[in-house]
C-alpha cells in the first residue's frame, strides 16, 4: 500500500511539473510575439515534450497532445493577425497616398444647418455655439425645426431674430399604433419630424446640402471647417452616404493621433451629420416610420 501511495504521489508531482513547464514555455512564447515581424513557431521544447511524453501515462500523453494542439492554434492565429495588420497598414498607406492625387471640386456651396428640437429651452447653448463658430452666416444659414410646440423653447428660438430661421412642425396628431408598439410612439414622432424638416430644407428653401444637429449637442471650434473640408468627398465619392462629426468612441486614448485621418464606416453615425440633395431624393420617399438612426428600408 505504501508503494502504491508513493507511486501515485510521484506521478502527481510529475504531472504538475509538466503542466507548470508547459505554462512557462507558453508564457515565453506569448511574451515574444512580434506582430510586425514573421511569426515564430512554437518553441521546440514544447514539441519535444509532447512527442516524447517523458514516459508518462496515457492520460498525461493525451493532455500533452491537447496542449500541443493549443500551441499550434495560437501560432496559426498569430499568423492570421499579422497578415491582417499588414493589410490594414497597406490600405491606410495607399489611402493617404491617393488622397493627395484627388482633384476636389471648389468652391463649397452654401450648406444649411438644421437643428431639430422640441421642448428643451437649453437649446440656447447649442445655438450660441453654432453662431459663435460659424465663419459666415451666408455660408452656413441656421434653421431650427421645432416639434411639439413647447412655448418656452419657442421663445428662446425666437429671441435670436434673423440669426436663425424658426420652422414650426405643427403636425402633432397622435400616431395610431398597436398596443405592443405604443412604447415606441416617440420614435415614430421623431421620424415624422425629421422627414418634414428635411423636406423643408431641400424643397422649400432649395438647399443642396445640409448639416443635421440636435438641440443638446456640443460642437467643437473646427465643426464648420471640418464639414467644409469634407463636403467635396460627397461629390467625388458616390459610395459615401453622409459625412459625420460624431464618434461614439471619440475620447482621448481611443482615437488615432492623426488629424488628417478619416474613417469609413457602415454604422450610421446619426448625430452631427451632413447629406446632399441627391441622397435625400433617394431616401426621402422611403423614409422609415421609426428609428431614423438605425432603420432603413432595403
Amino acid at each position: 500500500m505504501k508503494r502504491k501511495v508513493g507511486y501515485f504521489v510521484g506521478s502527481g508531482i510529475t504531472l504538475i511539473w509538466i503542466i507548470f513547464f508547459y505554462q512557462y514555455m507558453l508564457f515565453q512564447q506569448r511574451s515574444h510575439l512580434d506582430f510586425e515581424g514573421d511569426s515564430e513557431e512554437a518553441p521546440p521544447q514544447i514539441h519535444r515534450l509532447a512527442e516524447s511524453g517523458i514516459g508518462a501515462s496515457p492520460k498525461v500523453s493525451r493532455q500533452l497532445a491537447a496542449l500541443r494542439k493549443e500551441v499550434e492554434t495560437l501560432t496559426s492565429q498569430n499568423d492570421q493577425l499579422q497578415h491582417y495588420v499588414h493589410r490594414v497598414q497597406n490600405v491606410i498607406g495607399e489611402g493617404r497616398l491617393n488622397s493627395t492625387l484627388t482633384i476636389l471640386p471648389s468652391p463649397v456651396p452654401v450648406i444649411a444647418v438644421v437643428v431639430f428640437g422640441c421642448n428643451r429651452p437649453t437649446i440656447r447653448r447649442h445655438l450660441d455655439q453654432l453662431i459663435k463658430y460659424r465663419p459666415s452666416a451666408a455660408s452656413f444659414p441656421i434653421y431650427v425645426s421645432q416639434d411639439c410646440g413647447h412655448e418656452e423653447t419657442a421663445r428662446v428660438i425666437s429671441s435670436y431674430g434673423d440669426q436663425v430661421t424658426h420652422m414650426k412642425h405643427t403636425n402633432n396628431t397622435p400616431i395610431i399604433l398597436p398596443k405592443k408598439d405604443k412604447k415606441f410612439e416617440g420614435y415614430y414622432k421623431i421620424a415624422r419630424h425629421y422627414k418634414w424638416g428635411l423636406s423643408q430644407i431641400f424643397d422649400k428653401y432649395n438647399h443642396s446640402a445640409v448639416i443635421i444637429t440636435e438641440d443638446d449637442l456640443d460642437i467643437s471650434p473646427d465643426f464648420f471647417e471640418y464639414f467644409a473640408g469634407t463636403y467635396p468627398l460627397l461629390v467625388v465619392d458616390k459610395s459615401l452616404w453622409c459625412i459625420s462629426a460624431w464618434n461614439d468612441n471619440g475620447k482621448a486614448g481611443l482615437i488615432a493621433n492623426a488629424p488628417e485621418l478619416l474613417y469609413r464606416t457602415d454604422f450610421f453615425p446619426g448625430l452631427g451629420w451632413m447629406l446632399r440633395r441627391e441622397l435625400w431624393a433617394e431616401l426621402g420617399p422611403k423614409w422609415p416610420d421609426k428609428f431614423v438612426s438605425c432603420s432603413w428600408p432595403g
